[in-house]
C-alpha cells in the first residue's frame, strides 16, 4: 500500500516537473527571439507591400486600359480621329462622348484625339481644339508626331500622366491616336493610404517627394531612406534607423506605372509592444496548461490509483461482499467510460479521414482498404460511389419510401460536414435507381441536392467534390431546379465573357431614367451569364455592381459619398450568402431606384436650363422672321428634334407657339403705345404676312388688332 502511494506521488511529481521545465524553456526561447522576430515581421511587411504595389499597379492599368479602348473604338470617336471631313454634328457627338469619359473619373483631367489626316487635335480641356501647330500642349504634339508607336504607354509629363492608344501606318508612325491625361496628384493618391502607418511617395527621376503625410514633412533628399533608394539596385527593401532616440524602420517598394517608390515608416517600439504582449499571452497560456496538468494529474490519481488501491485492499484484507460489489461497480463504470472515449475517438478519426479523401490528394502508396478497416468505415472501397452535397442533416430512412419499385434498392453511406454543408458518400447496389432515390428524397424533404458522377477511382474524389461545391454555389441561379448533376458543369462555357452591349443598354436606360427597361436588360445579363461557370457569373455581377456604384457616386456630393458603404466586398458577400436569386436582384434593383431618382433630378435640371436658353434666344431674336426651332437648335449645338422635345416636356408648349406668344406680346405694346400700321408692326415683330398676324392675334385674344387699339 505504501509503495503504491509513493509510486502515485512520484509519477504526479514527474509529470509536473516535466511540464515546469518545458514551460521554462519556452519562456527563454520567446524572450531571446524578439530581435529576430522583429526582422521577420518587417520582412513580411515588405513582402506584403511589394504584393500590394504590384496588384494595385495592375488593377489601375487594367481599368484604365479597358475604359480607354472602349472609348477609342466608340463609333463617334472613331469618325473624329479617322475622317478628314466630319460634320459639326459629328464633332459635337464625338466631343460629348469624350466629355462623358473625361468626367467618368476624378483623376482624368482631359482627353486629346489626334487626327493625322487633318493635322488636328481635339481636346476636352476648355473645349480647345486646334491644328497641331497652334495646339496649346506642344509636348503632346511631339509625342503624337515625333515618335514611333507610343501606344499603351503611361508617360509622366510633369503635372500629368498620359496614357496613349494609337493606330499606326505601314511605317509604324501614329496615324491617329487618343491621349488620356491624368491629374498626377489625384492619380498618385490611388496608390496612397495602404495602411495607417506614416507613408510617402518618392520619384527618383527628379529626386522629389510627390506625396507625404504631414508627420513626414521633414523628409528630404538627404534622408538615409532616399539615399538607400537612389543607390540601391533593388526595387524594394528596408533599412532601420535610430531617430530621436527611437528605433525606426523604413520599407519601400517600386510602383512601375506611376514610376514612384512607396515608402512606409514603422516604429520599432510598436512592434516590441506587440511582441511583449505576445510573450505575456504565452506565459498566461503556459500557466493555464500547468493548471490543466495539475487537474489532470489529480483526476488520474482519483480515477486510477485510488481504485487500484481499493483493489489491493480488497484482495489483501478479504473485505466484505458489499466492498467487493462497490469495487466491481467502479471497475465496470471505468471500463464503459474507456469504451465510450475510444468510440468517440474513432468517430473523429473517421470524419477526418473522409474529409481528407474529399479535399486533398492521397499518397500513391496509401491503402484505402486498410484505412477503411482501421477507422470502421462501412463503405466498400472496391465499389464505386456517389457524393451528395445538400443542406439536409440526414437521408430519409429506407422504410419511409412507399414505392414498390424502390424495394429492390439498398444503399449505405457515410456523412461528414464541411463548410456548413452535409456531404454524403453514398453507395447504391444498383446505380440505375439513383433517380428514383433522389425523387424520394425530394418528396420527403424538399432540399437542394448536388450529385457527382459515378466515382470509380476513390483517389479522384477531390475533383468531383470541388465541382459539387461550385454547383451548390450556382444553384441560386436555377430557382426551378432541385437536383444538380456534376455533368451540368460540362455544358457551361469555361472561357470568360461579358455582355458589354447589354451593359451599355442598361446604363443608357438608367441615364434616361427608365428603371423598368434597366430591369429588363439586367434580366438579360443574368440569363447571359448563367451559361458560364460560377466564377464568370460572380465576376460579371461584381463588375456590373462596381460600374453601377461608380455611376451613382458621381451623382452624389462628397458628404453623401462618404456615407455610402456599399462596395465589391459587400456584393460578393450577398451573392455568397444568398438563398435565392431574388435576394441578389433586390440589391441591384435598389441601386437602380437610387440612380434613376438622381438621374430624373439631373435631367429635369438640364432640360430646364436648355428651355431657359431657348426662351432667351427667342426674347432676343424674335424680330428675325427666319427664326425657327432649327436655327435655335443650331445655335445651341443640338438637333431641332431634341430641343423641341425637351422644351415641350419642360414648358408644356411648343417652341413655335412660344415664339408666337412672345411676338404677340410685343405687338400689344406697339398697338397701345405707337401709331404704327399693322404692316409695320408685323415687320417689327418678325411676322412677314399681315393676314397671318391678324388670324393669329384674333385666335389668341378673341378680337382683331384694330379693335384692341380702339379699346385702348
Amino acid at each position: 500500500m505504501k509503495d503504491i502511494s509513493n509510486y502515485s506521488v512520484f509519477t504526479w511529481l514527474m509529470h509536473f516537473l516535466t511540464l515546469l521545465v518545458s514551460s521554462f524553456v519556452i519562456i527563454l526561447v520567446l524572450t531571446g527571439a524578439h530581435e529576430r522576430m522583429s526582422v521577420q515581421i518587417i520582412s513580411s511587411m515588405n513582402q506584403e507591400l511589394v504584393q500590394y504595389a504590384d496588384t494595385t499597379a495592375k488593377q489601375v492599368r487594367n481599368i484604365l486600359t479597358a475604359s480607354t479602348y472602349q472609348n477609342f473604338f466608340n463609333q463617334s470617336v472613331t469618325s473624329l480621329r479617322r475622317n478628314s471631313e466630319i460634320s459639326n454634328f459629328g464633332i459635337v457627338q464625338a466631343m460629348r462622348v469624350l466629355n462623358s469619359f473625361s468626367s467618368s473619373s476624378s483623376f482624368i483631367e482631359s482627353v486629346y484625339v489626334y487626327n493625322r489626316k487633318k493635322n488636328f487635335i481635339y481636346s476636352t480641356k476648355d473645349a480647345t481644339s486646334q491644328t497641331c501647330q497652334d495646339f496649346f500642349d506642344q509636348d503632346a504634339v511631339k509625342i503624337f508626331t515625333g515618335r514611333k508607336s507610343p501606344s499603351n504607354e503611361l508617360l509622366y509629363r510633369g503635372n500629368v500622366y498620359s496614357f496613349i492608344v494609337c493606330e499606326t501606318d505601314s511605317d509604324n508612325f501614329c496615324e491617329n491616336a487618343m491621349m488620356v491625361n491624368l491629374d498626377s496628384d489625384a492619380f498618385n493618391q490611388l496608390y496612397y493610404g495602404y495602411s495607417k502607418d506614416e507613408c510617402f511617395l518618392y520619384r527618383r527621376s527628379n529626386n522629389s517627394i510627390v506625396y507625404a503625410d504631414k508627420t513626414l514633412a521633414d523628409i528630404n533628399s538627404a534622408h538615409p531612406i532616399i539615399a538607400e533608394i537612389n543607390y540601391s539596385k533593388n526595387l524594394s527593401g528596408y533599412i532601420s534607423l535610430q531617430e530621436k532616440g527611437k528605433k525606426t524602420a523604413y520599407i519601400y517598394s517600386y510602383l512601375p506605372d506611376p514610376q514612384l517608390y512607396y515608402v512606409r515608416k514603422i516604429n520599432f517600439d510598436e512592434l516590441n509592444v506587440q511582441l511583449k504582449n505576445f510573450r505575456y499571452l504565452s506565459i498566461e497560456l503556459i500557466g493555464i496548461i500547468i493548471a490543466g496538468w495539475i487537474l489532470v494529474s489529480i483526476l488520474i490519481m482519483i480515477r486510477f490509483y485510488i481504485p487500484l488501491k481499493k483493489v489491493v485492499t480488497t484482495l489483501t484484507e478479504n473485505s466484505s461482499k458489499e466492498k467487493e460489489d462497490l469495487f466491481l461497480n467502479n471497475l465496470d463504470e471505468w471500463v464503459q467510460g474507456a469504451a465510450e472515449n475510444k468510440k468517440e475517438y474513432l468517430k473523429t478519426l473517421k470524419e477526418e479521414y473522409l474529409k481528407q479523401l474529399l479535399v486533398s490528394a492521397l499518397p500513391e502508396n496509401h491503402s484505402i482498404k486498410d484505412s477503411f478497416s482501421k477507422y470502421e468505415i462501412q463503405l466498400n472501397p472496391a465499389k464505386p460511389v456517389f457524393i451528395l452535397l445538400m443542406s439536409a442533416e440526414s437521408l430519409p430512412e429506407f422504410k419511409d419510401f412507399n414505392d414498390s419499385h424502390f424495394e429492390e434498392v439498398c444503399y449505405i453511406f457515410e456523412k461528414v460536414k464541411i463548410n456548413g454543408l452535409n456531404v454524403f458518400v453514398l453507395q447504391l447496389e444498383k446505380v440505375t435507381t439513383r433517380y428514383i432515390f433522389f425523387s424520394h428524397i425530394l418528396e420527403k424533404m424538399p432540399t437542394i441536392i448536388c450529385c457527382s458522377d459515378l466515382i470509380v477511382d476513390w483517389r479522384k474524389m477531390r475533383r468531383s467534390f470541388t465541382r459539387l461545391q461550385e454547383l451548390y454555389a450556382m444553384h441560386i441561379f436555377y430557382p426551378e431546379t432541385k437536383v444538380f448533376f456534376e455533368t451540368l458543369l460540362d455544358s457551361h462555357k469555361k472561357e470568360s465573357n461579358y455582355p458589354e452591349e447589354l451593359e451599355n443598354k442598361l446604363f443608357h436606360a438608367l441615364k434616361m431614367n427608365n428603371e423598368q427597361e434597366a430591369r429588363q436588360y439586367f434580366e438579360e445579363i443574368i440569363s447571359f451569364l448563367t451559361s458560364y461557370r460560377y466564377t464568370t457569373i460572380v465576376f460579371g455581377l461584381k463588375r456590373l455592381y462596381l460600374m453601377l456604384t461608380s455611376l451613382y457616386r458621381k451623382m452624389l456630393t462628397i458628404e453623401e459619398n462618404a456615407q455610402l458603404k456599399f462596395d465589391v466586398d459587400y456584393i460578393s458577400a450577398i451573392i455568397e450568402q444568398a438563398e435565392n436569386l431574388e435576394q441578389v436582384k433586390d440589391i441591384y434593383f435598389e441601386l437602380f431606384r437610387h440612380i434613376c431618382t438622381m438621374t430624373g433630378e439631373i435631367l429635369t435640371s438640364r432640360h430646364k436650363k436648355i428651355s431657359e436658353q431657348v426662351k432667351l434666344i427667342i426674347e432676343e431674336q424674335f424680330k428675325n422672321p427666319q427664326l425657327s426651332p432649327a436655327i435655335i437648335a443650331e445655335q445651341l449645338q443640338f438637333s431641332d428634334t431634341y430641343i423641341s422635345k425637351i422644351f415641350k416636356s419642360s414648358e408644356k408648349i411648343s417652341i413655335a407657339d412660344y415664339m408666337n406668344e412672345v411676338r404677340l406680346k410685343h405687338s400689344l405694346r406697339l398697338l397701345r403705345e405707337t401709331k404704327m400700321t399693322i404692316k409695320e408692326i408685323t415687320d417689327r415683330i418678325g411676322i412677314t404676312n399681315s393676314q397671318y398676324f391678324f388670324v393669329l392675334f384674333k385666335k389668341h385674344y378673341g378680337i382683331s388688332p384694330a379693335k384692341y387699339r380702339s379699346d385702348c
